[in-house]
């Protein structure tokens, strides 16, 4: 490991090891949207932090996800995303992310079954009840975190 890759400011908890892939190399190349992104890093790295922290991160996945849901239903966000994404109906999908690709991402970075199914929905949902199943898969992680 090489570069930006190799250090990390404030932590270890991005790091990974020279087989692992990081995670913003990860969101780069299937071209995952910034919340996506967002919401994966918290999932990512839960684990690697203090109880409250992590419990924190587990929230913050969980709020992330929920603006998801809400662009992709709410009405009124739909005419801004139309506004703003030159004509698209609304917030979709469009990471090129493959079943095979995420399972060599979660392989190599040794996530847990749990946070892999969460990891698994955030960059393959397809509609609304996918998100759904998200949030209450992060419901369920938090729970037993407890």
């Amino acid at each position: 490991m090489s570069g930006a890759n190799s250090k990390q400011i404030g932590g270890t908890h991005y790091l990974t090891d020279d087989s692992g892939i990081a995670h913003w190399d990860f969101c780069t190349i299937v071209q995952a949207d910034y919340l996506q992104g967002y919401a994966s890093k918290y999932i990512m790295r839960w684990r690697k932090m203090p109880k409250e922290k992590g419990l924190q991160d587990l929230n913050k996945a969980k709020h992330i996800v929920e603006k998801m849901l809400e662009l992709r239903s709410v009405g009124w966000l739909r005419r801004i995303v139309v506004a703003l994404a030159g004509g698209h109906a609304a917030y979709r999908n469009n990471c090129y992310a493959t079943r095979e690709q995420l399972a060599t991402f979660v392989e190599s970075n040794n996530m847990a079954t749990e946070d892999a199914a969460v990891v698994h929905g955030i960059f393959l949902w397809s509609n609304i009840r996918d998100l759904e199943i998200v949030l209450k898969t992060i419901a369920t992680i938090e729970e037993e975190a407890q």
